[in-house]
């Protein structure tokens, strides 16, 4: 399989992670007991914090959001640079990395602190960006082993040499007239000489080309020069 299609089911896993734990985690109800008295407790008790009165339900409030905007932003990048992995997955591999390792240890975080359902959506998350960095590897590796290939099939196409001509001539005496000045008539005549002898004198440039028609057409009448 391609890294876009891990980068894509990891923005699709990491956007539902989003949604469940807007939804269950801070606008949830508690279920009644300590859980709810524990809540109570946090909304009860204020203080001041940097001139601003908080409670720490502001700050359970503020922190969950907090997650929900990074988790959904964190979907839409990966949904972007999924996007991007086909024509640069070599060049994106440092950064899929660097966020694989970020939800390994949000992983942990959640294992630690909180429950199973956030783990398995991290896992998995991070299982679909490492697959989405080997795979990008593995296409890379491919498209150059392919590119010898496609260069001795291609040798004889590779260099096309391009002639600017210049062609000039002899040319004879030429008069230019130019308009009566006073009523006299006035006529300049200038030289026209050889130049080049009709020889195409520009140098020969290498190009490369990828595609070469080759129009295979045929002259079988010419006429002659005092037609």
């Amino acid at each position: 399989m391609k890294p876009a299609v891990f980068l894509r089911i990891a923005s699709v896993l990491t956007l539902i992670h989003s949604i469940l734990h807007t939804i269950g985690g801070v606008f949830g109800k508690p279920v009644p007991g300590p859980a709810e008295q524990a809540v109570a407790a946090m909304k009860a008790n204020h203080f001041i914090l940097m001139g601003s009165p908080r409670t720490y339900w502001d700050f359970y409030m503020g922190f969950g959001l907090g997650i929900t905007i990074f988790l959904t932003m964190e979907a839409m990048v990966f949904w972007l640079l999924a996007s991007l992995a086909q024509a640069e997955g070599v060049r994106l591999k440092p950064i899929i990395s660097v966020f694989a390792l970020g939800y390994l240890a949000f992983a942990v975080n959640s294992f630690r602190f909180f429950f199973l359902a956030p783990v398995i959506f991290e896992v998995l998350i991070v299982l679909c960006l490492v697959l989405a960095v080997v795979t990008a590897k593995r296409t890379e590796d491919v498209r150059r082993a392919g590119q010898p290939l496609r260069a001795c099939l291609s040798l004889p196409l590779l260099v096309c040499l391009k002639v600017d001509s210049k062609l000039c001539g002899i040319r004879s005496w030429r008069h230019e007239v130019r308009p009566a000045e006073r009523g006299q008539k006035i006529v300049k005549r200038c030289l026209i000489g050889q130049v080049d002898r009709r020889q195409p004198q520009a140098p020969l440039e290498a190009v490369v080309v990828k595609q070469i028609i080759v129009t295979h057409a045929r002259v079988e009448k010419v006429a002659w020069r005092n037609a």
